[in-house]
């Protein structure tokens, strides 16, 4: 389950629960709110899940200000993969992209900007990809997986295509206690 199919859902869930659907979705607060780039990793950061710097900007003046205050390559990358505009459209936004100098950051920002509503701008980290996913119920963990990236369908950055199931690392365990004090519960 993506953006693509899930906030239609969440956005029309009197209907369809009224048709007899059962969701299992967080409030549609909340869920706008995890696909939110920005808004998940200020929550990570404010609880101490260590995150890269990341400025939230709407124009190539903030773009470029912001990046001289980071080390390039940057990475500029829509705020939501999947954004429901206010004419009611889900539009898809787009692949991340980097920039080595500040010509780069500036044709970027423009290029993202065009199909996102803001741009988030952080530093380039190196490291190996890893997913965590979690199923909980009103705080309570119900069920759990991670894995790690082999291969993404895009390399410079997206969904990964080929995955390997790893074991749950315990500092997972303790930063969902975390990101689950804050939320609310499942309908």
């Amino acid at each position: 389950m993506t953006e693509y199919t899930t906030l239609p859902w969440s956005a029309h869930r009197d209907f369809l629960i009224s048709a007899g659907a059962r969701l299992v979705l967080p409030d549609h607060g909340n869920l706008l709110r995890a696909f939110n780039m920005s808004e998940a990793i200020g929550l990570a950061a404010s609880l101490g899940v260590a995150v890269p710097k990341t400025v939230v900007v709407t124009s190539a003046e903030q773009a470029l200000e912001a990046a001289h205050g980071m080390r390039f390559p940057v990475v500029l990358k829509p705020v939501a993969s999947e954004e429901l505009w206010p004419d009611g459209n889900l539009r898809t936004s787009g692949r991340p992209r980097y920039a080595r100098d500040s010509a780069g950051c500036a044709e970027a920002f423009l290029d993202i900007r065009s199909r996102s509503s803001a741009v988030l701008l952080q530093e380039f980290v190196e490291g190996e990809g890893t997913g965590y996913f979690a199923l909980i119920d009103h705080g309570e963990l119900c069920a759990e997986f991670a894995h790690r990236r082999i291969r993404d369908v895009y390399p410079t950055g997206s969904g990964s295509a080929v995955r390997v199931s790893i074991a749950v690392d315990p500092g997972f365990a303790a930063a969902r206690l975390r990101f689950c004090q804050p939320c609310s519960g499942m309908e």
